[in-house]
């Protein structure tokens, strides 16, 4: 690069790393050793400017970048003139710290919880003063385009101190110093030198906080160590994360801490993100402990430091989100609660204002006086330790002593999309007269504080949305105030437009449009047997939450898919469907959703690309149409993983050149995959790279597709976040067992009409497919074999009363084989030789490649003839090495080793569809309305949405829930309106 084009690519990458309160960006794309160098020179520049300093105190985390850019950020500070203070390794509250302490300011390079290909910087005036867009931050990215080019020095270190790259070295004095005054400090206010009789776990995720719990509770910053006991998971400091995320956002991050608290009988649980300056508690159950109760717990504790300290009313700050219960304890502790709006920056500077002790916010941030204005997570985890310690001669248990400061309801976050947002918020606040006997605030939005609620309707800064929040001490009340806010806001939003524009003939191909009314019959019908997905349309009818969403779709296209589509659309999506199974689409339920509410001569409904019996030429061909929105789809509802490959083997081949040549033993898929790729490529330039760059998320439907997604993750080469739907509960555990219950039977009857009752079935699997299957088959009478790799699956499957033997060794005593693993090959070709005449071999679980009918066919002698479609006849050679008394075997393979319950039936029960389908509209909801809140990794649907699921669908069967107590569920620790279980428990 020239220098002459340097300024331009610093400002393009700038504009992409440089947010509203931090520098954060992927690696090399958005941050690289010349963008940081910039960064601290600009940075020296605007704190000389504005605050007269000549040093900056520098820090960094554990990940492989970081070192790299602290070396780079101090050459920048030392190019501007201003001296580089490196502290080398260490969290950002230390860092923080250290601003503080020194009266520098300071900066820290770390991601925080993003994904290990991520880096930043997080910026800070002196005494840990807080730098956002409006006072710092984008002044440094202006300057930060005009800095000169870096040039790297090999001047040796000072005498005495430790290298960390060419020409800056660690100032071993101040780090020490750092690391001795900040554990005093933490030490002092707390006292937990004197806390005995505790066991601690704390996970640390290969993150800052293995290092900073060795130094707080350990001897390595100079103290002796605590006398309580603490367990460290996961505290070598790795920054690839080979362990999990250190993001304790994301539930699927805390099942380690959880598991070790309940296995350890630990009286508490931590859990740090990566630079350790947040941190989320985890009580005895194993329950995660709502942020705003420890808030609250604190706050009160450093009310009471302060007034004995003769701080009469001192100061406590909580943002405008957190419970009620948190200016409840600030007055009842004889300090004065301030409102803010959220972050940082402005909370930093508001406790400045206001001389405020401590601030807290709904996630998990803690600021406190004593450590300058700044959030700290270890100081929080050390008020919570010394308060269970104080409590624990009352035999109070975590779960109840924050308990105590949790006494309301919270409806949680609720978006709608609507055309404008300021003028919804204006007319709300014009309309609160509706609301006597309330203040009205405008921190951020529209806050109305009652006697014992509260409500915050607020604008998003990124979308066309609006975001309410509303809690209140009774559920029932909570209810009202959410209904009415919400019938209020949608009804600004105008109706979605009537009728619909006619299809173009060469954009959706179906076998047969005038199939459509008779697929609208059973659509009609099959609404009725799915409670959940019509609960959604009724609840979300207003606010259309999937508005501007344009979704590429790869599922079965059966009658359930078709209310799933309808679904979608009704909230406000656009969509593009294909089959995801050569067999398994209803030929009827394509031409309806088609059609929609047109006619078979103008249909006006949605592009469907589907029809039964596709060959591999015309799947393939069916699977690249579903992106070509006009504008290019912004979200994939994948079902097996073919979409999402799809489009990243697209990309990643545009980038090496061309799609890759399928060798001559390649299986034939592969090949007409990478031709349909290179047809692909040839037509369109750039298409795929274009399409994986626009894309928000992936909702994946079933394992072998989860899997697929767990292995880009762990590969970083996930461009975009993506929903694990499988295994949300009321997924897995309802349609993998129910359904397959009642799906295997069918497919089966309709293959064979052969009596189930009194043979012998092999059931090649025992997880919930093969539960589902065994139970199905036993139910019919069959005598049922079970085969498993998995102890803990065999040990179930031998308590449940099946017999569990080797494959090869009942294979020929078999009547009927079915597998169910989502692995390949699983029943080879030796065991479909060992099959008796008549045996019938038939896949729910994965795709074609359980079956090893390729190897099959490649034997000499072998042949297959139709009995019908999806039913074939093989006759198969046997070898005389067998010792079996027959030259050949004919077997009855059905669907061609795919999904039988789909080729020879038509699928799952619309009840657990709609189970199944209701959290793919949600995770669908979660991926378009809070994307930001997802990395580029594979997470779960919270557990409040997966309960939310079942309750839909209750009704449907006359099932009333019994409701707990207020003291029922602080008993066992939970809220009365759930989630009743831990994220470990299996159900």
């Amino acid at each position: 690069m020239t220098l002459h084009e340097l300024p331009s690519a610093r400002t393009r990458a700038l504009d992409e790393a440089f947010g509203a309160y931090d520098v954060r960006g992927r690696i090399p794309d958005q941050l690289d050793d010349d963008i940081v160098f910039a960064i601290g020179w600009a940075t020296a520049r605007m704190m000389g400017e504005a605050h007269s300093t000549a040093e900056v105190v520098v820090g960094h985390d554990m990940r492989p970048s970081s070192a790299g850019f602290a070396q780079a950020f101090g050459a920048g500070v030392a190019a501007a003139g201003s001296r580089p203070v490196l502290l080398g390794l260490c969290s950002t509250d230390q860092l923080y710290f250290a601003s503080g302490i020194f009266d520098l300011p300071g900066a820290m390079i770390t991601a925080s919880h993003n994904p290990a290909d991520y880096n930043g910087i997080k910026i800070c005036s002196p005494r840990a003063g807080g730098v956002s867009r409006d006072s710092g931050l984008g002044r440094i990215r202006d300057l930060a385009a005009q800095a000169p080019p870096r040039h790297d020095t090999d001047d040796p270190p000072a005498p005495g101190s430790t290298p960390v790259g060419p020409g800056i070295a660690i100032d071993e004095a101040a780090a020490a110093e750092v690391r001795r005054r900040y554990v005093e400090r933490i030490r002092g206010l707390t006292r937990i030198d004197a806390v005995r009789d505790l066991t601690v776990v704390v996970d640390c995720g290969n993150g800052m906080a293995g290092r900073l719990i060795d130094e707080v509770f350990g001897a390595d910053a100079g103290f002796a160590p605590v006398p309580f006991t603490v367990i460290g998971l996961y505290t070598e400091l790795d920054g690839t994360f080979p362990n999990h995320e250190a993001n304790p956002l994301k539930p699927e991050n805390l099942l380690d801490v959880q598991r070790a608290v309940v296995e350890h009988g630990a009286d508490l649980g931590m859990a740090f993100d990566g630079d350790a300056d947040r941190c989320f508690f985890i009580d005895e159950r194993g329950d995660v402990l709502s942020a705003s109760a420890v808030g609250a717990l604190v706050a009160g504790r450093e009310i009471a430091r302060a007034r004995a300290a003769g701080r009469t009313e001192p100061v406590v700050i909580h943002n405008h989100i957190t419970s009620r219960s948190v200016p409840e304890t600030i007055a009842a502790a004889g300090g004065r609660a301030v409102r803010s709006k959220v972050g940082h920056s402005g909370i930093k500077t508001l406790m400045r204002q206001e001389q405020a002790v401590f601030a807290c916010e709904h996630s998990a941030h803690f600021y406190f006086e004593e450590f300058f204005g700044a959030d700290s997570g270890m100081l929080a985890a050390c008020h919570l330790i010394a308060a269970l310690a104080e409590r624990s001669a009352e035999g109070l248990l975590a779960s109840r002593l924050v308990a105590e400061y949790d006494t309301y309801h919270q409806s949680g976050e609720i978006n709608f999309s609507v055309v404008d947002p300021a003028a919804v918020l204006a007319d709300f606040a014009a309309s609160t007269v509706a609301f006597p006997e309330c203040t009205v605030e405008h921190i951020d939005g529209v806050s109305l504080q009652g006697a014992d609620w509260w409500i915050n309707l607020r604008e998003s800064n990124t979308e066309p949305l609006v975001r309410l929040n509303v809690e209140a001490a009774d559920a029932a009340h909570l209810a009202e105030l959410t209904t009415h806010v919400s019938d209020f806001v949608t009804a600004h939003h105008p109706s979605p437009p009537a009728g619909g524009t006619v299809l173009d003939p060469t954009d959706f191909k179906v076998a047969d449009l005038g199939l459509a009314e008779a697929g609208r019959h059973q659509i009609r019908l099959a609404e009725r047997e799915m409670p959940g997905l019509m609960a959604l349309r009724e609840e979300y009818a207003g606010s259309r939450p999937l508005a501007g969403a344009r979704i590429a779709g790869s599922l079965h296209m059966t009658v359930q898919t078709a209310v799933l589509i309808e679904t979608l659309v009704d909230l406000g999506a656009e969509v593009r469907w294909a089959s995801c199974n050569i067999f398994s689409t209803q030929d009827e339920a394509a031409a309806a959703v088609v059609v929609g509410s047109g006619t078979a001569e103008a249909p006006t409904g949605v592009p469907v690309f589907a029809w039964k019996g596709e060959t591999l030429e015309e799947y393939w061909w069916a699977a690249d149409r579903i992106f070509d929105f006009a504008d290019g789809p912004n979200l994939i509802l994948d079902d097996g993983g073919d979409a999402t490959m799809y489009v990243l083997e697209g990309a990643k081949a545009e980038a090496a050149g061309g799609a890759p040549v399928a060798g001559v033993d390649a299986p034939a898929e592969q090949k007409v995959f990478l031709a349909q790729l290179q047809a692909s490529l040839e037509a369109r330039p750039g298409r795929f790279t274009e399409l994986a760059a626009g894309i928000r998320g992936v909702s994946e439907e079933t394992t072998t597709g989860v899997n697929r997604l767990y292995r880009l993750a762990e590969e970083n080469s996930l461009p975009f976040p993506a929903i694990n739907v499988n295994d949300s509960v009321t997924k897995s555990k309802f349609d993998n067992r129910y359904g397959i219950r009642h799906s295997l039977p069918d497919g089966l009857n309709r293959a064979t009409d052969v009596l189930i009752g009194g043979k012998i079935a092999v059931v090649v699997g025992y997880g919930d497919v093969g539960k589902g299957a065994a139970e199905a088959l036993r139910g019919q009478g069959a005598r049922v074999i079970v085969t498993e790799i998995d102890p803990i699956c065999a040990l179930q499957a031998a308590m449940d009363g099946y017999q569990v033997e080797l494959l090869d060794e009942v294979a020929a005593q078999a009547d009927i084989v079915i597998t169910t693993t989502g692995n390949t090959r699983v029943v080879g070709v030796e065991v479909l030789q060992k099959l008796k005449p008549g045996a019938i071999v038939g896949n729910v679980g994965h795709f074609d490649d359980e079956i090893d009918l390729a190897g099959l066919e490649r034997l000499d002698g072998v042949s297959k003839v139709e009995i019908k479609p999806q039913v074939h006849e093989w006759t198969v050679p046997v070898p005389t090495e067998l010792g079996l008394d027959r030259d050949t075997t004919d077997i009855l393979v059905l669907s061609e080793g795919r999904l039988l319950n789909l080729g020879n039936a038509t699928g799952h029960p619309s009840f657990v569809m709609s189970a199944s389908f209701s959290n793919q509209v949600l995770a669908q909801i979660e991926l378009w309305q809070r994307h930001d809140s997802y990395d580029n990794a594979v997470h779960r649907l919270a557990k409040e949405l997966d309960e939310k699921v079942a309750r839909l669908h209750l009704p449907a069967l006359g099932a009333r829930l019994t409701e707990l107590s207020k003291d029922q569920a602080e008993y066992i620790g939970v809220d009365v309106a759930g989630p009743y279980k831990p994220e470990h428990y299996r159900y």
